[in-house]
Order: C-alpha cells, then sequence, then structure tokens
C-alpha cells in the first residue's frame, strides 16, 4: 500500500491507497502546514490509510487520526472525514491500517503535518515564559491536531514536556483558540483541569 499509495505528509506520513479505480484523490496544495485532501468514488470504503512501516493509526474520539511513526512519534494529523452527500464520512480502524468510509459523493479531509509555528522564550511576571504560537490549522482544531502540536512543541523544547506545562497548552488550546501566542510558564505548578481552567491556564502556588 505505501508503494502505490498517495503519500500524505511526505515520506514519514500515512499513505491513501484508492480502494477501487473509479476512486479519484486530489490533494489541494499545502497551506500554513496543512493540506486538503479530496476523494471522489461511489460510496461505501473510498480508499484504506497506512501509516509509515513500523508505526500505527489511533483513531480519536472527534473522529480525527494520530498517525506514528515506527518510533512511536506523532507522524501525522488526519482531519475527521466530511462527506458532501449521504451519511458522515468517517475513518475505521482495521488493524494497523484505516478505511474511509463514505456515504456517496466526495469526502475531504486535512492532513496536517506542521502544527508549530513558533516557540520563543522570554520573561514575565513570574519568571521564565514560552509563547507558543500553533499553526492557524490548529487553532480549534481536531484532537489529532492537538496531539500533533503537543509533540512537535516538546521535540522543540522539551521543557514543555512536563506535566504543568503541558496542562497549561491544553488550557489554552480549549479556553484561548484566538490568542496571537500562549504564553506556558514552568514554575506553574501542576494542578487539576477544573482549577487549571478556574485560573485562566494561570495557576499559582496558592492554587494547590
Amino acid at each position: 500500500m505505501r508503494d502505490s499509495g498517495t503519500l500524505l505528509g511526505g515520506a514519514v506520513g500515512a499513505a491513501l491507497l484508492p480502494a477501487a479505480a473509479e476512486v479519484r484523490v486530489d490533494v489541494g496544495a499545502e497551506d500554513d502546514g496543512a493540506s486538503t485532501v479530496t476523494v471522489t468514488g461511489p460510496g461505501g470504503v473510498l480508499a484504506w490509510a497506512a501509516p509509515p512501516r513500523g508505526g500505527g493509526v489511533e483513531r480519536q474520539a472527534d473522529g480525527s487520526v494520530v498517525v506514528r511513526d515506527a518510533g512511536g512519534g506523532v507522524a501525522v494529523a488526519l482531519g475527521a472525514p466530511d462527506g458532501a452527500d449521504g451519511p458522515r464520512a468517517s475513518w475505521r480502524a482495521e488493524g494497523d491500517v484505516l478505511a474511509l468510509d463514505a456515504g456517496s459523493g466526495a469526502v475531504s479531509f486535512v492532513v496536517g503535518t506542521a502544527a508549530l509555528a513558533s516557540a520563543t522564550w522570554g520573561e514575565a511576571e513570574g519568571g521564565r515564559s514560552l509563547a507558543v504560537v500553533p499553526a492557524g490549522w490548529v487553532r480549534g482544531g481536531s484532537l489529532a491536531a492537538q496531539e500533533l502540536l503537543a509533540a512537535q512543541l516538546e521535540a522543540a523544547e522539551p521543557e514543555a514536556a512536563t506535566p504543568s506545562m503541558r496542562g497549561q497548552l491544553w488550557c489554552h488550546v480549549l479556553g484561548a483558540p484566538d490568542k496571537d501566542a500562549w504564553n506556558l510558564e514552568p514554575w506553574r505548578p501542576d494542578v487539576g483541569t477544573v482549577t487549571m481552567i478556574a485560573t485562566r491556564c494561570n495557576p499559582t502556588d496558592d492554587d494547590v
């Protein structure tokens, strides 16, 4: 499948193979780290998607998919597919591959490869602060997009892998998707989700 399918996200991404000769796959130009793929066919299983060799796929609660490489890292994010006609399209896991199910007509989904625009250290009230700017397609995007963002942020800035920094990131994803930059501070305490949200992603030691 990887040798004959259309690569989504480059050599480290997923491979998409049409299920029949009459199925057409169109890949839009990449914009801001993501592209849109449209699959057109008669309905049913339109195509199959496979992870990199040795990798795997994880379907998320919102219907999006995290594609992992052989080392377990997040390679690419596949958005939940939307069908133009008939029942809502969906990804269906079958072993280590995915089936793209559709009612009829065209199905489109986002393929995300670059989720992090920038991460810059600076000083804020209280101490060091990491200003995180996500790619535009990630803001308000899928759960798979969020996983890709976290993975790329932690690869670029390992200090962001602490429970507190992760909690602040998820809080900003949920509560401040339109904010220019999300400021994460390593000195903030690790608190529960309710407290994190109540403090607007800025808990202090008094909130522990």
